[in-house]
């Protein structure tokens, strides 16, 4: 595996990654330790185009095969869907999931 962070996102929901990881120093900080220089696992980011549930906008899924998964809900027929969220929000989201695992790191990895 070359790159160590993959996204899979698209349309808004990588527009928005995007734009964190060119402009964020402190969003590219929290991925860093899934980068290729680091060892600890790796990161995915991804959408979920049937998520059942129209209150959450995202999950992350457990470790498999030194992967981490980062899941956007995609579903358009619900709420809580990135297409139908602000901009703002789907960063939101996306900047608390790296959070959270950069925290889970820390104490647990």
């Amino acid at each position: 595996m070359e790159d160590k962070v993959f996204n899979n996102l698209t349309g808004k929901a990588k527009c928005i990654y995007d734009k964190l990881t060119s402009s964020s120093t402190s969003f590219k900080n929290a991925i860093k330790k899934f980068d290729g220089d680091f060892p600890v696992s790796h990161l995915k980011f991804e959408i979920d185009p049937d998520m059942p549930s129209n209150t959450r906008k995202g999950y992350t899924r457990a470790p498999e095969n030194y992967v981490i998964d980062i899941v956007i809900n995609g579903n358009l027929n619900k709420d809580a869907s990135y297409q139908k969220r602000p901009n703002l929000l789907v960063a939101k989201t996306i900047i608390q999931r790296s959070y959270m695992l950069k925290c889970l790191e820390s104490y647990c990895l």
